[in-house]
């Protein structure tokens, strides 16, 4: 079974209580357990980067309820392709609220045209994708010593 990944950013209509965002989880971990979709959420004051793994057509079709979700505007692909294996096998759904500084360099980092520019074009994306989110993982949480829920 070939994996699928697929990153996104949004922008919230409005701030998120604690509340509303441990609702959100939750209910997207369920749903995620059903569909087989692993990966993680990231929240920086009312901006969000997700990575949604599993198999193609599972993933495609809880994309597209996120890009049609009222809740947030602005949803932008920033990848989406096969890769080797999942990153994030263990979690239905990681969660963590991350400093906006933080999420703005991840994202840029993410962003196609940044990497467009930066990056040799013989270099392989999906494993500077890879090392680049596990990198923010293990420096956001493991050094601050704050995990992401899983």
């Amino acid at each position: 079974m070939a994996v699928y990944q697929l990153i996104y950013r949004s922008v919230a209509i409005r701030l998120l209580s604690d509340e509303e965002l441990a609702r959100l989880v939750e209910q997207s971990r369920i749903h995620n357990y059903s569909q087989g979709i692993t990966g993680v959420l990231f929240y920086a004051e009312g901006r969000f980067l997700q990575v949604l793994e599993g198999e193609m057509e599972p993933v495609k079709v809880l994309y597209e309820c996120i890009w049609q979700d009222s809740r947030h505007t602005e949803v932008v692909k920033l990848f989406s392709g096969p890769v080797a294996q999942r990153l994030f096998a263990g979690w239905s759904l990681g969660f963590g609220q991350v400093a906006p500084p933080a999420l703005a360099r991840l994202d840029a980092y993410l962003d196609p045209e940044h990497q467009a520019a930066l990056l040799p074009s013989a270099y392989n994306i999906e494993a500077f994708i890879a090392d680049t989110i596990q990198e923010f993982v293990r420096d956001e949480f493991t050094v601050t010593g704050r995990q992401p829920q899983r």
